[in-house]
């Protein structure tokens, strides 16, 4: 039997190495599904108030009717569910809406109300989901990553899909878009804020002396706060500077039996 030995080693790569590319078919769905929506656009959209016949929520082939579609520049639609705001969390801005997609839909009848029929659905239609066109922006044949104005700082606002923990093609939402210049394709450095420390030196609440302290002195085990109460044996001699048979008591019981005496 061949022994092949395996042997720990190390995996260097240059730290100028070029950004990897991202595939169009893991981030395609988050381009053309717009999951954060701006103020504006949510509260002025237009939004499902019934459906045909009696259902209570809609499905592929259904048809739905939207309050206040009088306009046929767009035959195509989403429907999306507004959710909780998200604001700047040093300016308290409301910067837009989580909305999470839930079916593309085609215009039949404009009017108020219009009706519209659903082509594909990720969950069902409810009353109250808002309707926008649909993005009229051609697919992206090709992606370049490249780094983000070196003078540009965000935050992560929330993940998608309510994880906690990011990962590789994971989704977030940070707190800066086309007002600051972000463009497709810039690429940010991720990192975790640390705890703030207090220098205890300069204010004054750490001096230790470590010219004096020594292990070879009760102090230094004791502390300030313990006395030596009696030997349980005999007083040890010159050379036996860390007893074993040393009685310790604090200091506060002292003075509560003598001020009880």
């Amino acid at each position: 039997m061949q022994v092949v030995k395996l042997s720990p080693r190390v995996r260097s790569s240059p730290l100028k190495a070029a950004i990897p590319t991202i595939s169009i078919a893991a981030i395609e769905p988050f381009l053309s599904q717009p999951y954060v929506a701006e103020s504006n656009q949510i509260n002025a959209a237009p939004y499902v108030v019934d459906f045909l016949g009696e259902h209570i929520v809609a499905g592929v082939g259904d048809s739905v009717y939207v309050r206040c579609i009088e306009s046929v520049d767009y035959d195509r639609f989403q429907i999306l569910r507004p959710g909780e705001a998200l604001c700047d969390p040093k300016t308290n801005e409301t910067l837009g809406f989580f909305a999470t997609f839930v079916a593309s839909v085609a215009l039949e009848r404009t009017g108020d109300p219009a009706k519209l029929r659903v082509l594909r659905s990720e969950r069902d239609v409810s009353i109250g989901d808002r309707v926008i066109p649909a993005s009229l922006d051609e697919s992206l044949s090709n992606f370049f990553p490249r780094p983000a104005p070196a003078e540009l700082r965000a935050q992560i606002l929330a993940v998608l899909n309510g994880v906690t923990q990011v990962g590789r093609n994971d989704i977030v939402i940070i707190n800066a878009g086309t007002r600051e210049q972000v463009e497709p394709g810039h690429v940010f450095e991720v990192f975790q804020g640390g705890t703030k420390q207090v220098d205890q030196v300069r204010q004054g609440g750490f001096s230790w002396n470590w010219k004096e302290e020594t292990p070879l002195s009760t102090k230094f085990w004791y502390g300030d706060n313990e006395k030596i109460r009696a030997w349980r044996h005999d007083k040890p001699g010159a050379n036996t500077p860390l007893p074993q048979t040393v009685d310790v008591r604090p200091l506060r019981s002292t003075f509560i039996k003598q001020f009880e005496k």
